[in-house]
């Protein structure tokens, strides 16, 4: 094959109809084909993540090097189905996987994916189904921050809003994904503050974090399950020099705060109620997980039963977990 032919152009024709002939001939052979590689994917070691539990279904990933498939299968152990093949969307050595958020009711598959290694995705979904694989919707949301969750109905999502220029969240917005309807509902104050988003772990509330260098202020709403909502969020606790403060829900007018206010250097654990939160002088200290020269408290996770309390070794860098009955 002579190069020269493409300065007549000939040579992109020439390399057309040599494509289109190939295909022709293979085209007996593709099913073939794809039963050989199905059976040597299927010989490959599989790579799992663990199985989580999202309303009333279970979602599992599973892997090779030729990608990676998650399945969800209904509690109640009918037959799985595909969701989401990253192979159809991962479609360079960049592109990762961020988000991944099925709605309550089980319905609508939230996703991001970043094509170029930016940090920030863009945000797809897709209609879930027990007798079929997903299907996406040609719906999607760029310059999304690494968490979105969804709030009241289950076709209203909230996620971080990047700002490309200045490569971080300034805002958190709540978009109805039938409707289109859109509203910031959270704009943080400057460049210094970078926003962040989070829901309660009993779900009442959506929580957003203006998050500075040494301190950070927490605004929320309300979020029933099935009932819509509007408005901004609201401020819970205000913005104060040097302190920080991580807010958990035990129950409707029952919070927990981590924080280092009142001179905690490695944080400690003080209760509140939603009223409460924005006077820290009324917070009141949970006993056994106050300061500690030795150990920080780096995380509260709040289960039905007990909470969780992330303790960090100073010494050792190791991390230990302390149960604490909130009763």
């Amino acid at each position: 094959f002579s190069y020269f032919w493409n300065e007549t152009g000939d040579a992109l024709a020439y390399l057309a109809q040599d494509q289109a002939y190939a295909a022709e001939v293979v085209a007996s052979e593709n099913d073939i084909a794809e039963v050989v590689r199905s059976e040597f994917a299927a010989n490959q070691p599989l790579k799992f993540t663990p199985t989580y539990t999202v309303g009333s279904y279970y979602y599992l990933r599973a892997g090779s090097e030729y990608g990676a498939v998650w399945t969800r299968t209904p509690v109640s152990g009918s037959q799985p189905r595909a969701v989401l093949y990253e192979s159809d969307w991962l479609t360079s050595k960049a592109a990762t996987l961020g988000v991944l958020q099925p709605s309550p009711d089980g319905q609508l598959l939230a996703f991001g994916i970043d094509r170029e290694g930016l940090g920030y995705h863009t945000l797809h979904f897709a209609v879930m189904s027990d007798t079929s694989d997903a299907i996406p919707l040609s719906f999607n949301i760029s310059n999304v921050g690494s968490h979105v969750e969804w709030g009241c109905d289950n076709g209203t999502i909230f996620y971080e809003a990047v700002d490309p220029a200045a490569q971080q969240a300034r805002s958190l917005v709540r978009v109805n994904i039938f409707t289109g309807a859109t509203e910031t509902v959270l704009t943080c104050p400057s460049l210094t503050y970078k926003a962040a988003l989070a829901r309660t772990e009993t779900g009442g509330y959506m929580l957003g974090y203006c998050q500075g260098l040494a301190e950070n202020a927490v605004f929320g709403i309300a979020v029933p399950n099935g009932t819509a909502c509007a408005g901004p969020m609201a401020p819970l606790v205000p913005l104060q020099p040097g302190i920080r403060a991580f807010v958990s829900q035990q129950a409707a007018d029952a919070f927990l705060v981590l924080t280092n206010f009142g001179g905690a250097a490695n944080f400690q654990v003080m209760r509140s109620t939603l009223a409460g939160l924005a006077t820290p002088a009324n917070w009141t200290p949970v006993a056994g997980l106050g300061s500690d020269a030795n150990f920080r408290l780096d995380q509260v996770t709040v289960f039905p039963a007990n909470v969780v309390v992330w303790k960090h070794d100073v010494a050792t860098g190791t991390h230990n977990a302390v149960f604490y009955d909130p009763t």
